[in-house]
């Protein structure tokens, strides 16, 4: 690779993967060659805003497709993502083309012009509403329950543990919470279980376009929690944050026919796991309980 990697990016991996992501780092550009060569690609271009896994445009011979290259630090996380890719087969999501899971490689259609539904905010939020429930609605008709994909109640264990670093006051109704919805989910479906702003593409064929999915078993009520706390951080600038969340909860429940309760309440809940997640920036992970914060006067 002739482009250096970003800065940021590099910490990001080293961060979260220690020495067997500094391993990866190192093995990188092998790894780039070598899939250049095994899906014929050329003009290997990487995104400027690299965060936590390696993604290219490329040119794929000999019918010079545009594509997207992604390459991964954790082999399951992009299995999760290539299969589900793989299962949506194109409705509402990015196509896939090839994966090489041992190499923890897939490659998809880049979507053009590929400007995100983050376009929309704050001017027109109840547009991204709109258009991020229609795509809920289209990728949420696979319903089968596919053992390859891990469950929400095991995305939830960081939760319902008592060796979370989550401040006790904040966790003692998140797990009461969790521990309900758990057990009283309705029809479990596939959920893409990353779906915001900066992950709905548009298509010049009008469509917009669902990517990175990380896929996750769980009913579709879930599908909405990453959504609510995004764009991020520029939600957390919006004039009236309490009028944004009360008009997003009751569009998102008439569109998707869904209990606005349960919307709620797992969007409470993916708040405190997404502060879980983000326990190495602590200026991240108080602005996050800040926002759950907002979130539970709802409840």
């Amino acid at each position: 690779m002739r482009t250096p990697l970003p800065s940021l990016f590099l910490r990001n991996v080293t961060q979260n993967w220690g020495e067997k992501g500094e391993e990866w780092l190192k093995n990188l550009p092998v790894l780039v060659q070598e899939l250049t060569q095994q899906w014929n690609l050329d003009e290997i271009v990487p995104f400027k805003n690299l965060s936590y896994n390696f993604v290219a445009r490329a040119i794929r011979l000999p019918d010079h497709l545009k594509v997207i290259l992604k390459i991964g630090a954790d082999p399951a996380e992009i299995e999760a993502e290539a299969l589900s890719l793989k299962v949506y087969n194109g409705k509402g999501c990015a196509r896939l083309f090839s994966h090489d899971l041992q190499k923890g490689a897939f490659l998809m259609e880049e979507i053009s012009p590929g400007f995100s539904l983050k376009s929309s905010f704050p001017q027109n939020d109840e547009f991204a509403v709109s258009t991020a429930s229609h795509v809920m609605n289209i990728l949420h008709t696979h319903s089968q329950r596919f053992k390859s994909f891990p469950t929400l109640e095991k995305w939830l264990e960081p939760i319902l543990e008592e060796s979370s670093p989550i401040p006790t006051r904040d966790l003692s109704k998140a797990r009461k919470i969790t521990e309900n919805l758990l057990k009283t989910q309705s029809e479990k479906v596939l959920l893409h279980g990353d779906l915001h702003h900066d992950n709905l593409l548009y298509k010049n064929s009008g469509d917009w376009i669902a990517i990175d999915p990380k896929g996750v078993i769980g009913e579709r009520a879930y599908e909405i929690a990453t959504f609510i706390r995004n764009p991020w951080p520029d939600v957390l600038y919006y004039p009236d944050m309490r009028l944004l969340l009360s008009q997003r909860f009751t569009l998102f429940a008439r569109l998707l026919d869904i209990d606005v309760v349960r919307l709620k309440e797992w969007s409470y809940v993916h708040c405190l796991l997404s502060a879980h997640w983000s326990t190495h920036n602590q200026q991240e992970v108080i602005q996050t309980l800040k926002y759950a914060s907002l979130i539970k006067e709802f409840l």
